[in-house]
């Protein structure tokens, strides 16, 4: 289970070990629950800093949950098999996702071509972090490349962050007009959607989502207004506001 060097010399130290292992993965699972939550289910009412702090744990977990495999092998168990007494960080991953919620209100991604090849650099780093771990569980090959997948999404909403968040170009304003407003239903959710007309020469109307407090503020026939960054990573993004 644990070389005598990890885990001290005696049975009772090695149980020791292992208890401070569970603890350490409960505590980083309930920092990860209360980082992740709230900007999924309250990302319209969540204070703006508030959101940004919750984000900056989000973006630390899954380089700890990487480390804490890739340093402490035989202590922590990728997957949490049966009869594995050893305790999985992995649950504190899932909370990570969060990194799509994004402080800024109504933003909407441009070109999603960078973010995406920006999504496989933390990826490949992350997931080579987490391979020697995998070699004696079966079907590593797949546990590993569930990993990356995982780091893959993480990746895009890492991104997304540093696009945003860091973006120092230019703004360009324009103007444009709300052709419908409709609403659909999601695990429970009410999402809500604006078609605009298109503000830039395109042909096609534009979907985009937005808040409840903005879509209920505006009426079909009302003039709206865009903002347009040209994003820290190059991937243009906008956001959609009321004019003033």
């Amino acid at each position: 289970m644990q070389t005598d060097a990890e885990l001290e010399e005696t049975t009772e130290a090695r149980m020791q070990a292992l208890k401070n292992a569970r603890r350490n993965v409960a505590v980083l699972a309930g920092i990860s629950i209360v980082a992740g939550v709230p900007p999924i289910l309250l990302r319209e009412s969540l204070n703006r800093d508030l959101f940004r702090l919750m984000d900056l744990v989000l973006i630390a977990i899954p380089w700890i949950v990487a480390g804490m495999l890739a340093r402490w092998p035989m202590l922590y168990s990728p997957m949490g098999e049966k009869n594995d007494p050893r305790p999985s960080p992995m649950i504190a991953l899932f909370p990570s996702m969060a990194l799509w919620m994004s402080p800024i209100e109504n933003l909407q991604v441009g070109n999603y071509t960078n973010l995406l090849l920006f999504a496989l650099l933390p990826a490949v780093v992350l997931a080579a972090l987490v391979r020697p771990a995998l070699k004696e569980i079966k079907n590593s090959n797949a546990v590993l490349l569930l990993f990356f997948a995982m780091f893959c999404v993480y990746g895009y909403g890492l991104g997304r962050q540093i696009d945003t968040s860091l973006d120092r170009s230019l703004s360009h304003g324009y103007s444009t007009q709300v052709l419908e407003k409709t609403t659909s239903q999601s695990r429970g959710r009410t999402n809500h959607f604006l078609y605009l007309s298109p503000w830039k020469g395109d042909s096609s109307r534009v979907r985009v989502e937005v808040t409840g407090v903005l879509w209920r503020s505006i009426k079909a026939g009302n003039t709206i207004c865009i903002t347009e960054h040209g994003g820290a990573l190059h991937a243009p993004w906008y956001t959609v506001q009321p004019c003033q």
